[in-house]
């Protein structure tokens, strides 16, 4: 239970019986309380201890991060050496000015605001190959970046919306002008970071040793940066970020540093499966982002951060699973026993397209490799340092009876499958393995990336070649 703290007119109370205790120690007979000059003493003496007591209370409490306020918490952040509350943070839209007449040029004023169709609105900022005065728009180079004016979550307009230049571009010739862009990508924006998840990065740093802290604040730092334009970068694309501690690097020249990896794009989707099912232009999946290493860099570099070695930013790299044997065969061969009524060439029909059978098993096969988690399953030794990584071929196997049913279950998809199994081929033969060997992937050098990205082949025209399905 919290003691109170006295109030002045409790303080007061006490001086004037302090004093009449003591004049009547002296013999003195006066009553005191008559008396200005100690009345006067009293408000002036208890409406000082009053505030000390008070002030002392809060700079008390804003020793412990359950009890602080924003200002206590940005305090106790700041002396530890790690970002304090993050702000909001605008979202960034990528516009295409589409028709725009061959051989003419515009030139587009950074600053000019944009209007979407819910009246929000947008201003045009600056990039990496333009002036900060204006950007040049031509047939050929149609895309240019803004950003929201409001701060915050849910400021992003939708893909394919339709923004409004006010007032319309001419062209330098004065012959044509635009006025409509559309969305052809955005990063939302974020809220500023509540008390609660401020409070709780606080509290971190006083359980947690501090490579582990310092090093999810690093993941922190990067993943706020993400919708800050630099002046010598266009905003990033990164998505997410993670963080390898010390013990877990093997770097020849820093072995000290802390590694911060970040990923970019779009995670594995329908889009970028379909390509190669559908038309004759695979997509090897990847997160890899080589222009954002060095915005992040910068990034990192201008965090004063206390007590921790120095991080080197990094990137992700694909890592192909059939280059673990070479084989000119079919990596992966799926035998398949189907529901009544079809056959691998059955014509199914869904919202984006109509796919064969053995179209959505080689597609959701390749879902199950792209989506595995970094690392996949990750082995370590007795001092926590990672030794190993696997594939697990179970995770496909569940993807198949997710997606396209059981004879017991029914699938996302649909209901065609009764069994699967998945095999490997091993140099001479198909087996069947419970996991398949990945290379680690922690880097040796500073320029390596951390190749915890999977795909079937990282040669586009050999993914769902090495993907066979049979009866």
């Amino acid at each position: 239970m919290a003691i109170p703290l006295p109030t002045q007119i409790e303080l007061n109370n006490q001086y004037q019986e302090l004093a009449q205790y003591e004049a009547n120690q002296l013999g003195i007979t006066i009553d005191i309380s008559n008396l200005t000059d100690f009345n006067i003493k009293g408000q002036v003496l208890s409406g000082v201890i009053a505030g000390m007591a008070q002030d002392a209370t809060t700079m008390f409490n804003n020793t412990y991060p359950q009890y602080a306020d924003s200002q206590g918490i940005n305090l106790i952040l700041s002396n530890a050496g790690v970002p304090v509350i993050f702000p909001s943070s605008p979202s960034i839209v990528q516009l295409e000015v589409q028709d725009l007449v061959f051989g003419k040029v515009y030139n587009l004023p950074v600053g000019s605001i944009l209007t979407g169709t819910n009246g929000s609105t947008y201003t045009v900022i600056g990039n990496n190959t333009t002036t900060l005065i204006s950007i040049t728009i031509t047939s050929v180079n149609n895309t240019f970046s803004a950003v929201s004016i409001l701060k915050g979550q849910n400021t992003a307009p939708l893909i394919g919306e339709i923004l409004t230049l006010t007032p319309a571009i001419v062209s330098t010739d004065g012959s044509t002008s635009f006025s409509d862009c559309t969305v052809s990508s955005s990063t939302d924006g974020a809220n500023e970071e509540t008390l609660t998840s401020a409070t709780s990065r606080a509290i971190e740093i006083e359980q947690t040793p501090l490579c582990g802290t310092r090093s999810s604040d690093f993941k922190n730092i990067i993943l706020q940066a993400v919708s800050i334009a630099s002046t010598t970068s266009t905003p990033t694309s990164i998505t997410n970020a993670i963080v390898l501690i010390n013990n877990q690097l093997t770097y020849s020249t820093a072995s000290n540093n802390i590694g911060v990896f970040i990923l970019s794009g779009t995670p594995i989707n329908d889009t970028i499966l379909n390509h190669g099912l559908l038309d004759s232009d695979p997509m090897v999946f990847s997160r890899t982002d080589s222009t954002d290493i060095v915005f992040a860099q910068n990034i990192l570099n201008q965090q004063d951060i206390i007590g921790v070695p120095t991080p080197i930013a990094s990137t992700v790299g694909t890592q192909q699973l059939t280059s673990l044997t070479g084989s000119p065969n079919p990596f992966f061969k799926i035998v398949v026993t189907l529901q009544t009524g079809y056959n691998l060439s059955t014509l199914i029909s869904l919202i984006d397209n109509d796919f064969t059978i053995s179209q959505l098993i080689q597609r959701e096969v390749r879902r199950a490799i792209c989506n595995q988690p970094l690392g996949a399953t990750l082995s370590y030794n007795g001092s926590g340092i990672i030794i190993s990584s696997t594939f697990p071929v179970s995770s496909i196997e569940q993807q198949l009876d997710s997606a396209l049913g059981t004879s017991n279950t029914a699938g996302t998809l649909g209901s065609f499958l009764l069994n699967r199994t998945v095999y490997v081929w091993n140099g001479s033969s198909y087996v069947y393995q419970v996991t398949i060997p990945l290379i680690t992937g922690l880097p040796v050098a500073n320029s390596d990336y951390l190749y915890w990205i999977y795909d079937v082949s990282t040669t586009a025209a050999n993914i769902y070649p090495n993907i066979l399905v049979s009866l």
